[in-house]
């Protein structure tokens, strides 16, 4: 060990610098930038209303299950003092033995710090007593996350808060990955400190339901990539702590020493709350990241980075005739880049392919197939694309780049694809739902095509169906009256032979109906999950997301808020979004001014229906353009010739 640190397992870490149960978690890039100091001086970005929201909103959630557990169990919350008296304290109460204890903390081990919200006897011998404590933590979201296939978990709640009296209930979905390695940050701490039981390693979330989902942080149970070496496998909580705690202090002393950097900004699902979002943007703006191209993800940009290519100018440049070969042997499970690294080793030009797939009869049938009979015919193949590993449609992210970097500015249509419409109604009708808590707003933009002579219930123009201010009485009513408008609509028009369609952008709609269905199933006129799926499974029903995923698009990502803009579509409201609805929502609920609540509930309304108006735009706009009318979208074939 150098002079001046303390290491932790395999790493140094410089003397008095720590890691929270945070620092593990997202982006490896963050901490080293919150440690550089020719950094500290930049202007950061302050969180926004909305996610000191979500962080008071979380606060709120951990009060009230400590007041609950301090009601049913009669203990106490460790109040307000020093760091040292806290630590104090807290050994203290696991020395008594408390069954629960609540805002406690653990002192600094090995770089490690960090304050469970609430730490869990179990009776199993740790170092100290015949007793040690499980960390629980609090936080104001599910549980499980995904849709991994249903299993059996350990569930326990307030009234029943430890481990050996928590229930077996089945559900879908797996922990959160984020929450279970802030768990396992607390087991190696407890575990360091004595305080941990001889058991196999678990903690629990109380989520934002107040069931407390325990899991075990020793099992693989995420996939998880290795962010040195890439390899990708499933790992338990507790493997993957140690790999990126590891990785993260390397990468943090390289930056140190002033070495070659681990880390590199990348644009990714964790920017935008992230305070260095404006600062990585800009650096990545200015390098022409290729992470500022919609689909290209981390790992895709480690890969294209092993073979020298990461502005969005070189991988624009590279060979995409070999990639469309590449990306065809891949689909049909064929790794032909390895075989074109192969035959460009030194291997017999005229010898048969056969001598390289050895006994794969899938391999061979499918490179003399593809045309490939001798080893030479592979040397046609881009030798430095074969270099990297491979991955899906890497063809789509040369042709992304193209897009972007092309001065027209708009939408193109893939390789080999043919342009397809989107679908069109006699009646069109675009439909956005706005949820917080509740699903509080669905809206409804009703276009009449010329010529059509619509029924009477069909009313061109904004209806929303709302609990907000002078609307309906909660999620549930709204949502019925919602469903049953639409089911009208539509007999009313088969009755005249019109077509009718409802268009949504994403699949958020469908979610949070299953979820309006799943809270209120007893409310007259609700319908059933079966008749949820039947409907959005009809032509009536039209996720307008997948037609724009049908195209190339120069964005950073298909969000409606950053492709309808490129056909002119603006916003009323400068501040208009998903999450600034969500506050203005919460002032509509919580304050006591009739006259903000009103003021808000119209904000609200107004920003759904240019939701809804985007929608619409969007949907004519790409229609003229796939039709030659207006602004055409091109093929990106067209473009091949600027990179001959």
């Amino acid at each position: 060990m150098s002079e001046g640190t303390s290491t932790s397992k395999k790493v140094s870490i410089p003397v008095g610098a720590t890691g929270d149960g945070r620092f593990a978690t997202d982006c490896a890039h963050r901490e080293v930038n919150n440690r550089n100091e020719a950094y500290k001086d930049l202007p950061r970005t302050e969180p926004s209303a909305f996610a000191q929201l979500l962080m008071e909103k979380g606060f709120e959630h951990e009060a009230n299950i400590f007041g609950l557990l301090e009601a049913t169990h009669s203990v106490v919350r460790l109040p307000a003092m020093s760091v040292a008296e806290l630590v104090k304290e807290t050994e203290a109460a696991m020395r008594k033995g408390v069954s629960l204890i609540l805002g406690g903390g653990l002192p600094t081990v090995s770089g490690r710090s960090g304050k469970p919200d609430i730490l869990v006897r179990f009776d199993a011998p740790s170092r100290h007593a015949a007793w040690g404590y499980l960390p629980v933590d609090v936080k104001s979201h599910r549980g499980f996350d995904g849709k991994a296939k249903a299993k059996v978990w350990k569930i326990g709640s307030i009234a029943s808060p430890f481990l050996d009296a928590a229930q077996e209930i089945e559900s879908i979905g797996t922990p959160v990955l984020n929450d279970s390695l802030q768990l396992a940050h607390y087991w190696e701490m407890l575990e360091e400190v004595g305080w941990a039981p001889e058991v196999e390693s678990i903690g629990g979330i109380f989520d934002v339901d107040g069931q407390l989902v325990w899991r075990s942080l020793d099992e693989p149970m995420w996939r998880h990539e290795h962010p040195g070496t890439g390899e990708a496998e499933k790992r338990s909580a507790r493997q993957i702590l140690d790999i990126e705690w590891n990785f993260r202090w390397t990468a943090v002393e390289r930056m140190l020493e002033g070495a070659e950097p681990l880390t590199e900004p990348i644009s990714h699902g964790n920017c935008p709350n992230c305070e260095w979002k404006n600062v990585c943007h800009d650096e990545l703006d200015k390098a022409e990241h290729i992470s500022l191209i919609a689909g290209v993800v981390k790992a895709n940009v480690k890969a294209l980075a092993s073979i020298g290519v990461r502005t969005q100018s070189e991988l624009a440049k590279l060979d995409v005739h070999s990639a469309v070969e590449y990306d065809k042997a891949h689909a049909a499970g064929v790794d032909l880049a390895s075989y074109r690294r192969t035959a460009g080793d030194g291997a017999d030009p005229s010898a048969s392919v056969s001598t390289l797939t050895g006994r794969s009869k899938k391999a061979l049938a499918y490179l003399e197939g593809a045309g490939y009979l001798a080893v030479g015919d592979l040397l046609a193949l881009d030798g430095r694309l074969a270099g990297m590993r491979w991955f899906a449609d890497v063809t789509r992210r040369i042709d992304s780049a193209r897009v972007v970097l092309h001065p027209d500015g708009l939408p193109h249509i893939p390789r080999g694809a043919e342009a397809t419409s989107v679908p069109r109604a006699d009646i069109e009708i675009d439909v956005d739902m706005e949820n917080s808590d509740a699903v509080y707003l669905w809206g409804t933009n009703t276009t009449i095509r010329d010529g059509v002579s619509a029924p009477s219930s069909v009313v061109a123009g904004y209806r929303p169906f709302h609990c907000l201010e002078a609307g309906h009485a909660d999620e549930a009513e709204a949502f019925v009256a919602f469903w049953n408008w639409m089911h009208t609509v539509i007999a009313d028009c088969q009755s005249k032979n019109l077509s009718v369609r409802f268009y949504c952008y994403t699949d958020a709609e469908n979610t949070k109906m299953h979820e309006v269905a799943a809270r209120w199933p007893l409310i007259p006129g609700m319908p059933t999950h079966e008749a949820i799926d039947e409907f959005c499974a009809t032509e009536h029903w039209v996720d307008l997301k997948k037609n724009v995923e049908g195209l190339i698009w120069p964005t950073e990502s298909l969000s409606l808020k950053k492709v309808a803009p490129l056909g002119g579509f603006t916003w009323r409201d400068e501040d208009a979004g998903g999450d600034n609805s969500i506050l203005w929502y919460e002032i509509v609920v919580t304050t006591d001014d009739p006259i903000q609540r009103r003021e808000m509930s119209e904000k609200l309304l107004r920003y759904n229906e240019d939701d809804v108006l985007a929608t619409k735009f969007l949907r004519e706009w790409m229609d003229d353009g796939l039709a030659g009318r207006g602004p055409v979208f091109r093929s990106v074939v067209e473009l091949d010739e600027l990179y001959a």
